[in-house]
Formats: C-alpha cells, structure tokens, sequence
C-alpha cells in the first residue's frame, strides 16, 4: 500500500486519467439516447469496402493499445502523458459534442455472418456492445492519432522501429473500422481530420513551442544554413555561417555519389535499391586499404588513391551481383539488391568483428574503427577550408561533380552511354539492333555500385569521421536517399549535384531546428518524404498526359498524308485508257453479254 501512495506521489500527472471514466459516462449516454432518425453517413465509396470479420480483432486491441500507451507515458514522460491526455480530451468531447448535435450512424453491418468462426463471433459480441449510431467522427481513429503523436514525441519512443510499428499498428486499425463494417469511410476521413488539428493545436499550447517557436521553425527550415544562433534576448540571429555552409558540402558528397547511382541505373531502366550495400562494401575494403598500407612506407597520397580506386571497384562488383542475377535469370534487380543489402550488412559486421582495425584508442567506444588519419590519410581540402573555417568540408565535393559532369557526358554524348539507355528503353528492341543486353545490364549495375562506391570513399576517406561496423541490424541511411536525389533531378546526372546540396541543407536545417527550437530533426525527414511523394506524383501525372496526347499527334499524322496523297485531277482519268481495246474488242466478237 505504502508502495502504490509513494508512485502516486512521484506521478501527480496520472489524473489526467481521470477523463476516461467522464468520456465513457458521456458516451454510454448518447448510445442510448440516439438509436434511430439518424443521418446515415454511408456512401458509394463503402460499397467499394469489403468485409472481413477477422479484422476484429485488431479493432478491439484498440482500448488496450490506449491503456498500454497512457501507463507507458505515466511512468516514462509526464509531459507527453499530459500532451496525450490534452489529444484525447479534444478529440473524444468534439466527437461527443457532433453526435449529440447531429445524431449520426451508418447501415453498414450485414444481416447474418457468412462464415461461423471465432471471430465472426467475437464480432456479434462487438455489435451487441456498441451500436451502429455516433460514428461520425471515428473515435477508434481519433485514438489511433493521439497514439501515432505520441510514440513520435515521447523520447522513448522515438527510436525507428517503436515510431514503423506505431504507424504499421495504426493503420490497421484504422483499417479495421471500414472492414469489420463498425465505420464509414467518412467517418474515417472525419477522425484523422479532427486528429490532426488537435494535435496541432495541442504542439502551439505547448510551453515549449507557441506561435512565435513555430515561426521560428518555418525561418529555420527555409534559411536555417544562414542562422548564427539566438542573441541574448533569445532573438534567432543570421548572417554567413561558414560552419554549416562546409558542413553542408561535406555531407553532400556522399548523397550525390548515392543519387548518381541510382540515376544512371534509372536512366537504363533498372532500379538500383542496393546502393546502401554497395556504400557498406565500399566503405569496408576503402577503411581496410586505408589502415593496412603503412604511410612510413608508401606516401599517403598513393594510399588515399589505392583506398579510393579499391572503394570504387569494390563498389563495382557488389552492384554486378544483382546486374548478373537480373541479366542471365531475368530475377527482378530490385529482390537482388534487397538480398545483398543484407548481406552486405552482415558481412561487414562479421569482418570488422574478426579483424585487427577495431578501435582500441578511446576506451569509452566499442565497435568503432579508426579514423584514416589515424594512418595520415585524408582527403585534401584544396583550399575549402579557409573559405569555410571550423567545418568538416574537403575536397571531396570537387571530385563529386566531376565525377557528375563526366556521368553526364557519357550517358549523353558516347555510344556506351546510348546503348545503356536503349537497353533500358527496350531490351528486346535493343538485342534486335545488334546492342548485347546483358553485358549492358551488368555494366549499368556495376557503374551504379562505383558510385556507391565513390561516395562512400569519398566520405570515410575525409580522416574526420569514424566508422560504426556493427551493421548487421541497419542500413545506411545515405544509400537510400539517393533516391529522393534522383528523383528530385528527374535522373539528371547535373541536377542531382544541386538536389545532393539540397538534401544536405535539409539535413543541416534539421539539426539547427533541434539546437534552437523544440522541434527536433525528424520535421526535415517529413519533408523530404513530402518531396519525393510530390516528384513521384508530377511523373505519374506527366506520364498520363503524354499517353493522351500521343493519340492526337497519331491522328494528325494520318491525315495529313491522306491530304497530301489525294491524286489530282489529270491522273484520274488515266485508268479509263485501256477502256477502249475492251469496247473494241466487244463490238468485234459480240460478247458484250
């Protein structure tokens, strides 16, 4: 007893729980107030819905889900507790509020179950609980919001796999109302709706972030490379930040190298997945190379050039494998580079963990490897250093656009580059014009791991940065946004060093939104999920549109031979010469008949 009075003590915040027994009162009454002459909200779309009975089950899960999040919170993070209960109590009382102002339901539950199965039973259990009427907005939505919001707030919770699992867990939740036939797809749209705008509302009443914190946020995000920090009045202050200007450079490099990998691959028709194991590979043999050839020996200049061509080449021939896989099995490129992703992970792993490179330097890490200057290699900085003093920027970012430049030309201006983009346009066509597809296909996927490769070379060999090889359970995370990179330039190999800078903004913008507003650096992540879903969609719409001109264009292109083709007057009549040795001939032997 003495135990559960000192927990209520340290945990004050735990009444805020208090309002769920209020809302369930609410609730219970207006089901039993409102039983018919209500607006159904069903539409055509439902009719579209199927019925699954098993789908109840998640839908049920749903209060425990609650519960699990609120004790979760309760003991872990009194302010997300209170930032969750304020969601809930905003949403929960609106819905409350509508349906008794405009007594709602839907029609929707069938007649009798199809099939008699333990969850078609535990459904008639759920529809003889909760009856078809205020469903407008979703309460089962409106709690999956609140939920979702707080995995991602909670410092706990903001780990990769608790925030998938939230959003997995929440759609199909979500889900489950218009499947298990409890909801309307309006009702669905009404709860996320509601769910957001009292989550929003819920992050400006925060002490923490009010209206001017989020003007800030929107500053930061636009023009965060130029902040300098706040002055003493907590004023955000701007001007030439050299810092993170260098920064940026630095950390462009790489996303340039990755989103050239993937554009080229595009550019020949295949999709390169498997640039984050080409960058692991690379990154692995260029760190080998690096730290094995001893600089007392062989100047570091050659070492930083053996590592780097090693980088590429390793790079090269981990993209062959999927290259080989889709060239002589015809296995789709994208399987093959998920499984050597992994393997490459792994590997990686299992090579640093038996090797001799392990970083034994600084007793306070574990499964770090050396960084290069440890062995006097590093990347020159030609210069970039004075132009941005204090940052990490090297000349790396000048080999990345010409390496850029040089893709350039030869996707654009050589006879390799035309038959790889031929291939890629039509590998049957291509075979019958005398292109060898296959050597292409592996050539295009071993081009596209170089520069994997490349980049990260390019990356570990800057001598500031250290490598974490426990890698086993993670993938970089450079590898998969060159495809936003490649996406964004529309597969251009110049424009992908401009998208490349871009990301890298993005990148710097979100850390200086975590060191000088409350919001944290997951906003940027959002936005670029924002962008590639814009570029993606600008395709597909572009696509459509030339596939409804084509017909046109076809149309005019057979008329206008017709028209040109139309014989004039004087060739007309020639068919009637040979005319008369008939008529002739008729007279003469009477046969006309």
């Amino acid at each position: 007893m003495e135990q559960v009075k000192k927990f209520i003590r340290e945990h004050p915040h735990m009444w805020w729980g208090l309002y769920l027994p209020v809302y369930l009162t609410m609730f219970f009454i207006i089901e039993h107030l409102i039983t018919d002459n209500y607006w159904a909200t069903q539409t055509a779309i439902d009719d579209y819905i199927p019925f699954c009975e098993w789908f109840v089950f998640p839908y049920d899960s749903w209060s425990f889900l609650l519960v699990a999040i609120g004790i979760y919170l309760i003991v872990k993070d009194a302010e997300g507790f209170r930032r969750y209960m304020w969601t809930i109590m905003i949403t929960f009382t609106t819905a409350t509020v509508f349906c008794a102002l405009v007594p709602n339901g839907q029609d929707l539950r069938p007649a009798v179950m199809e099939h008699q199965n333990i969850a078609a039973w535990l459904l008639q259990n759920t529809y003889n609980l909760d009856t078809n009427t205020n469903v407008l907005p979703s309460v089962h939505v409106l709690g999956v919001v609140a939920g979702v919001a707080a995995a991602w707030h909670t410092p706990g919770l903001r780990k990769w796999g608790w925030r998938a699992g939230s959003m997995v867990l929440g759609a199909v939740i979500i889900a489950s109302t218009l499947l298990v036939k409890q909801h309307a797809f309006i009702d669905m749209v009404a709860g996320l709706l509601v769910g957001g705008i009292a989550v929003l509302i819920v992050g400006l009443c925060n002490e923490k972030i009010s209206l001017t914190g989020a003007w800030d946020g929107i500053r930061i995000i636009f023009a965060g490379i130029f902040s300098t920090g706040r002055d003493a009045a907590g004023t955000l202050t701007w001007g030439f930040n050299a810092v993170n200007l260098g920064n940026m450079l630095f950390r462009a490099t790489p996303l340039i190298m990755t989103g050239l990998s993937v554009a080229v691959a595009f550019k020949t028709g295949l999709f390169n997945i498997g640039a984050p194991g080409q960058y692991l590979i690379s990154t692995m043999v260029t760190l080998m190379v690096a730290l094995s050839i001893p600089s007392s020996a062989v100047p570091v200049g050659v070492i930083w050039v053996l590592a780097f061509l090693a980088g590429c080449l390793s790079g090269a021939l981990w993209g062959a494998i999927p290259g080989l896989v889709k060239a002589l099995l015809n296995i789709n490129e994208v399987l093959a580079c998920i499984m050597t992703n992994w393997i490459a992970a792994n590997l990686v792993t299992w090579m640093f963990d038996i090797s001799s490179f392990k970083n034994l330097t600084e007793s306070t890490k574990s499964g770090y490897i050396y960084k290069t200057t440890f062995n006097g290699v590093a990347t020159p900085k030609l210069g970039l250093d004075m132009l941005f003093p204090g940052s990490q920027v090297n000349g790396g970012i000048l080999v990345a656009i010409v390496i850029a430049i040089a893709m350039y030309i030869l996707m654009n201006k050589t006879t390799l580059g035309y038959e790889l983009k031929a291939c890629g346009a039509n590998r049957h066509a291509a075979r019958y014009a005398g292109i060898r597809d296959k050597r292409n296909i592996v050539l295009s996927m071993a081009i596209a791991g170089a520069l994997a490769g490349a980049g990260a070379a390019l990356y570990w060999l800057s001598g500031n940065t250290e490598f974490y090889w426990s890698t086993y359970q993670s993938l970089p995370a450079v590898g998969f946004n060159g495809i936003p990179v490649a996406l964004l330039a529309l597969n251009n190999p110049i424009a992908v060093v401009f998208t490349g800078i871009f990301m890298a903004m993005l990148n710097i913008v979100g850390q200086q939104l975590t060191n000088l507003t409350a919001y944290n650096e997951y906003i940027t992540d959002v936005i670029i999920s924002v962008i590639v879903y814009l570029s993606a969609f600008s395709l597909a719409i572009r696509m459509m549109l030339s596939r409804k001109k084509k017909p046109h264009a076809h149309v005019e292109e057979t008329a206008a031979p017709a028209a040109d083709a139309a014989p004039p007057e004087e060739p007309a009549e020639e068919p009637a010469e040979p005319a008369e040795p008939i008529a002739a001939q008729t007279e003469e032997g009477g046969d006309a008949k």
